[in-house]
């Protein structure tokens, strides 16, 4: 088979790739089990050997390869690829000259109208995991806010000390307040004794779990965004206290990024409308 348009192809993958299943999910018979969260997902017939090639590990064109003499087709090899990404059960290894051609793929997957989610990383639901995925996520963030603080500095709007200062009040309370909202979560977790693991999608960052009572779920929806906001609210009041009004102004809108996340369309703000509708239909 002509690699030269690959069945089932990925965007965010090249051929070159190291892949492996994550050490999390452990393949039996015909199942993929999730050893953290206890959850079984059925696999196709077709996918268990794909499944345990990549649980010792192979490139995504061997993948491809052996995807075509099994039989399996373009619409279950994405389905199990999709599966793997956006649930962080498949782990992503490049070589650095290779960047400057995934970037390319990804433009001219984006001309085509190709769009992919962004492949998901897991993380130990632990403080270090936590601070790894919170790092991690905000990375374009930091750079950005450096960008623009630089070219403030530069355009002499204010001067150059003034500048490193604001960024890194800005960055310190973004990072750590975004730290303290999943640490939140964790807590409350901890408390029902869910298993839970960190999945980081981009700039995205979740806790999946096992699946608890509405009210329960309720609690750890709520928990996030409320230890957020108030973390951001405490950090104003400080700085108002002190004169600062540009860097309480800051910590106000932070603390309105963490209010965003109690909306009903993703995130928290959806498992809470989840959750309602659920304890709704157990009390009708």
């Amino acid at each position: 088979m002509s690699l030269n348009r690959p069945v089932a192809q990925c965007p965010l993958l090249l051929q070159s790739d190291m892949i492996r299943l994550h050490h999390t999910l452990q393949i039996t018979n015909i199942a993929v089990v999730d050893t953290v969260l206890g959850v079984t997902h059925q696999a196709l017939p077709t996918a268990v050997p794909l499944l345990q090639i990549l649980k010792r590990g192979t490139t995504y064109r061997e993948l491809l390869l052996i995807a075509h003499r099994n039989g399996c087709s373009t619409a279950q090899l994405r389905e199990l690829i999709g599966f793997l990404q956006i649930s962080g059960g498949i782990e992503r290894y490049r070589q650095l000259h290779t960047w400057p051609e995934a970037i390319l793929s990804s433009i001219r997957s984006g001309c085509m109208g190709l769009r992919d989610s962004a492949l998901a990383h897991r993380y130990k639901a632990s403080p270090i995991g936590l601070l790894l995925s919170v790092i991690t996520a905000t990375q374009s963030v930091s750079l950005l806010g450096a960008v623009v603080m630089v070219l403030l500095s530069e355009l002499q709007q204010w001067n150059g000390s003034f500048c490193a200062y604001v960024y890194a009040y800005s960055l310190s309370l973004f990072i750590g307040s975004i730290y303290v909202h999943e640490v939140g979560h964790l807590i409350v977790l901890r408390k029902y004794r869910a298993p839970a693991v960190i999945v980081r999608q981009g700039f995205r960052i979740g806790i999946l779990h096992q699946r608890l009572s509405a009210q329960k779920e309720l609690r750890i929806g709520f928990t996030g965004p409320i230890s957020g906001i108030l973390t951001c609210l405490t950090s104003a009041v400080i700085c108002a206290i002190f004169g600062e009004r540009l860097f309480a102004g800051i910590s106000l809108t932070i603390a309105c990024l963490h209010l965003c996340a109690l909306l009903p369309w993703y995130g928290d703000g959806k498992s809470i409308r989840i959750a309602c509708s659920e304890k709704r239909k157990v009390s009708t």
